[in-house]
C-alpha cells in the first residue's frame, strides 16, 4: 500500500528527508501508533465530537492517496485539508511550499516520520483541482469481488489452521443480502453468508459490512486476530448496543466503497445515523482499523490505478 507520494524519489529539502533514529529518541512503531492514537482520543474529546466524528470519517473517505491510519494523522493536524504531499511531490506540479508554512507530520514506511504540506501551504502554477485528489472512480468487478473473497479466508491461515473466517455464497432470499454467524464453525472461523442470487458490487459491499461486525470485536475475539471482544458494551441499553453494532459496521463498509470510488450515501446519512448514538460508545478507531485491513487484504482495481496515476 502506498502511503506517501514519492518517497522512493531524492528529497529536495533537508527537512523533507525521514529523520535518522540516531537523531531522536528510541521509539518504536506501535509506540508510535499508540502515541498518535492517543492524539487522536484526545482531539474527539473537544468540540462537537459528533460532527467532528462525521467529518473525519468523511475525510479518510476521500483522502485516497495516503493510508486509513495516514489519513486519520492528516486529520487530526488539519481538518480542512484538501490534497497533502511532500515538497518535491509539489515541484513536480509546478508549485512550491510557502515560507513559513506549517509542516504536516505523518509517518512513512522506510523511516520515522516526514513532513507534507497542504494545497493551500503551497503557491505557483494552478493544477486542475486540487480535489481531483478525492477523484478515483469505478466499479466493483467480479475480479474485485474474487480477490477479497480470497484474500479473507487466506487472512490468518497456518500450516496446520484454516483462516479466521469463512464465507458462504447461499440463496438468502430477496430481504438479506448476508449475515454473520457469532458461533464459529468447527474449525473455528467466523461464518458469513452472502445472497448468492447478488451480483458482484453488492456481494462486495455486503461482504465488507459483514465484516466491520467481526473485525471491529462485535462476534467476539480470535486467537488469532488482533480486534477485541466486544460483543458486551458495559452499562447500556441492547438496543443502543445493537445501533452502535450497526453504525460501525455501515461505517467500515462507507469508508471502504467510498476509497474504492464507489458512490455511497452523503456524509449527511452518517452524521443522522450517529446523531442518536453515544458517541462516547463509538470506537472510531476500531471502524478505521477495520476498513484499512480490508482495504491492505485486497485493494480494488479502481484503487489501485488511482494511486498509480502520478496526475494531481
Amino acid at each position: 500500500m502506498r502511503e506517501a507520494p514519492d518517497q522512493s524519489e531524492p528529497w529536495l529539502f533537508p527537512d523533507e528527508r525521514p529523520r535518522s533514529r540516531r537523531d531522536t529518541v528510541p521509539l518504536t512503531r506501535d509506540e508510535a501508533h499508540e502515541a498518535i492514537n492517543d492524539l487522536f482520543r484526545r482531539a474527539m474529546k473537544h468540540g462537537n465530537a459528533k460532527q467532528w466524528m462525521a467529518g473525519l470519517l468523511a475525510f479518510i473517505a476521500g483522502m485516497r492517496r495516503y493510508s486509513i491510519f495516514t489519513a486519520k494523522l492528516i486529520y487530526v493536524q488539519r481538518p480542512g485539508a484538501v490534497a497533502v504531499g511532500t515538497p518535491l511531490y509539489w515541484a513536480r506540479r509546478g508549485r512550491s511550499v510557502r515560507p513559513g508554512a506549517m509542516p504536516i507530520v505523518i509517518l512513512v514506511p522506510r523511516g520515522p516520520f516526514t513532513l507534507v504540506y497542504e494545497y493551500e501551504d503551497t503557491e505557483g502554477q494552478e493544477p486542475p483541482s486540487p480535489l481531483a485528489s478525492f477523484a478515483a472512480k469505478g466499479n466493483i468487478t467480479a475480479v474485485d469481488w474474487d480477490r477479497l473473497k480470497r484474500a479473507v479466508e487466506l487472512d490468518g491461515k497456518r500450516r496446520n489452521a484454516k483462516g479466521m473466517v469463512r464465507i458462504m455464497e447461499a440463496a438468502l432470499g430477496y430481504g438479506r443480502a448476508g449475515d454473520v454467524h457469532h458461533r464459529r464453525d468447527a474449525a473455528g472461523r467466523f461464518v458469513i453468508r452472502i445472497n448468492s442470487n447478488h451480483d458482484a458490487p453488492t456481494k462486495w459491499a455486503t461482504l465488507v459490512h459483514e465484516l466491520g461486525h467481526v473485525y471491529c470485536g462485535h462476534c467476539g475475539r480470535h486467537e488469532r486476530g488482533w480486534w477485541p471482544d466486544r460483543r458486551k458494551l458495559p452499562r447500556m441499553h441492547q438496543s443502543m448496543q445493537d445501533d452502535i453494532r450497526e453504525f460501525e459496521a455501515e461505517a467500515v463498509a462507507w469508508i471502504a466503497a467510498s476509497r474504492a470510488g464507489i458512490e455511497t450515501k452523503s456524509t449527511e446519512y452518517l452524521a443522522a445515523k450517529v446523531a442518536p448514538l453515544d458517541n462516547e460508545r463509538v470506537d472510531v478507531d476500531a471502524v478505521l482499523q477495520a476498513a484499512n485491513h480490508i482495504e491492505s487484504l485486497a485493494p480494488t482495481a479502481a484503487l489501485r490505478a488511482f494511486r498509480a496515476d502520478d496526475q494531481f
